[in-house]
């Protein structure tokens, strides 16, 4: 294994990354225009963090395993990094909009698929509601009427003379 490159080798890696960060950086705009359709909740904000993390890490590790077998350079994160910021600036505005736009129509195709699994459920929670008020089960220790005290007792004295 070599651990020099010579300037043509760094700079060739160095410009190539350049396409990864671009990667991530419409990685980036995808996932937080997805999540930001869905609202600005904070457990959102932290999967949204997390995913994005997670998936840019991944790709920026393969591609260094891939094509500088597996070093880590400073400049290749700094190419990287300058790949997904002019992504973010330049096109990630125009694709932003178009992006939330699918978004909002995915959420929007979801609750439609998701409507009638909330009626059906719905309705059977209010006709189990029905069912169980209309059954009255007393729990063991609650005290009795006096009449069924009496039909209780009658009824245990019949017994008890035979």
């Amino acid at each position: 294994m070599r651990y020099t490159q010579s300037l043509s080798d760094q700079v060739l890696i160095f410009i190539s990354s350049i396409g990864p960060g671009i990667l991530i950086g419409f990685l980036y705009d995808v996932i937080f225009s997805f999540f930001r359709t869905f609202g600005n909740k904070k457990s959102l904000t932290i999967t949204a963090d997390l995913l994005f993390s997670l998936s840019a890490g991944m790709l920026s590790f393969f591609y260094m395993v891939i094509y500088n077998s597996g070093v880590v350079r400073l400049n290749i994160v700094i190419a990287q990094l300058i790949g997904a910021v002019t992504f973010h600036y330049t096109l990630g505005r125009y694709l932003s909009k178009p992006v939330e736009f699918m978004a909002t129509m995915l959420t929007k195709l979801i609750k439609a698929i998701a409507f009638p699994f909330a009626v059906v459920f719905k309705k059977s929670a209010e006709y189990a509601k029905k069912i169980c008020c209309k059954i009255k089960v007393r729990p063991r220790n609650e005290a009795k009427s006096k009449t069924e005290k009496k039909k209780i007792n009658n009824i245990l004295k019949i017994h008890l003379k035979k």
